[in-house]
């Protein structure tokens, strides 16, 4: 029974990734970066176009003057 049990909660362990991101938006940035701390994007359009349910979008200091779309 306890074999059934481990095999059950690693094939549910497998079946739900917890995989999330983490997008950085700066003045400085570009559309054209991958959007990492060292990278970031320069639209918050652009991260919200790539961004997926669980990612955190990080808008860092500036003037952003721009239409979202969520």
């Amino acid at each position: 029974m306890k074999t059934t049990l481990i095999i059950g909660l690693a094939a549910v362990d497998l079946a739900t990734p917890a995989l999330t991101a983490e997008l950085h938006i700066a003045v400085n940035g570009s559309d054209e970066n991958s959007g990492a701390r060292k990278s970031p994007f320069r639209t918050i359009q652009h991260a919200a176009e790539l961004a997926q349910p669980g990612d955190v979008i990080t808008v860092h200091e500036g003037i952003y003057r721009e239409r979202v779309n969520p």
